[in-house]
C-alpha cells in the first residue's frame, strides 16, 4: 500500500474513534487536538519511514496549558513559530506500531484503537490543574518521568507548575532540577533554567554540585 494512503487510513480510523470525544485532526500539528478553556490536549501521531524500508507509527499524549506555556516562553528563547511544540506533558505513549508489511494495516489499526481507547482517552480526560500537573512532573524529580520525555524541559515546566500550585518545598525541588540540568548535556540548558528562576523571583541561581566539583570542593 502507498505510504501516504496508509497514513491516511490510520488517521481516518483514529478520527472515527475521537470525533465523539471532541478531537479533530490538525495536519500542521500532526495531532488530534481538543481544546477546553486554558487546556489543550493532544494525541500525536508520528509516521516514520527509514532508509532501510522499515515503517512504523509512534503515538503519544501531550497537554499544554496557556498559563504554564506563557511563563515558560517568557525566558525560553524559542522562536514564536516553534513555541507550540513545547508542552507541560509529553508522555503516556504507545509502543511503536510496525507498518512495514501489507498485513500490518489491520493489526496496526487494532493496536492504535487499543491505545486510544484504553490509555490515551482515559489519561486525557482527567483534570489537568496546576496541582495535578505538578504531581505528574514532580513526584520523583530525581528520576526519569514517564509524563515528559525531555528531562530538561520537564524541569522547567515542573518548577513553573509547582510554583503556580503552591508546592510546599519549592526550593528543594529547584535544587534537584538545577543539579540535574547542570549534569546533562554539559549544562547546555542551565542558563535557560537560571533565567526562568530569576523570572519567577526565586533569587540568584544556586551554586550547583557541578560547580563545586570543578572547583575541587566536596559538594
Amino acid at each position: 500500500m502507498d505510504w501516504n494512503v496508509l497514513q491516511q487510513e490510520l488517521i481516518d480510523s483514529a478520527q472515527q474513534l475521537l470525533a465523539d470525544e471532541g478531537y479533530r485532526y490538525v495536519k500542521s500539528r500532526k495531532a488530534f487536538v481538543f481544546k477546553s478553556g486554558d487546556c489543550s490536549r493532544f494525541i500525536r501521531l508520528r509516521f516514520v519511514a527509514t532508509p532501510t524500508g522499515n515503517r512504523y507509527l509512534e503515538a503519544w499524549c501531550e497537554v499544554q496549558t496557556k498559563e504554564s506555556s506563557s511563563v515558560f516562553h517568557r525566558t525560553s528563547g524559542v522562536a514564536k513559530r516553534h513555541q507550540n511544540q513545547y508542552s507541560a506533558i509529553t508522555g503516556n505513549s504507545a509502543s511503536s506500531i510496525c507498518l512495514t508489511a501489507q498485513s500490518d494495516l489491520h493489526d496496526s489499526c487494532k493496536t492504535l484503537t487499543q491505545y486510544i481507547e484504553g490509555s490515551a482517552i482515559p489519561f486525557l480526560t482527567q483534570d489537568f490543574s496546576n496541582s495535578r500537573l505538578s504531581s505528574l512532573l514532580n513526584d520523583a524529580p530525581d528520576l526519569p518521568c514517564r509524563y515528559h520525555a525531555n528531562r530538561e524541559t520537564r524541569a522547567h515546566f515542573g518548577v513553573i507548575v509547582a510554583q503556580l500550585a503552591g508546592y510546599p518545598k519549592l526550593h528543594e525541588l529547584v535544587d534537584v532540577y538545577t543539579d540535574l540540568i547542570a549534569e546533562t548535556n554539559n549544562g547546555f540548558y542551565l542558563p535557560r533554567f537560571e533565567r526562568l528562576l530569576v523570572d519567577l523571583d526565586m533569587g540568584n541561581p544556586r551554586v550547583t554540585n557541578k560547580d563545586l566539583t570543578s572547583r575541587g570542593c566536596d559538594g
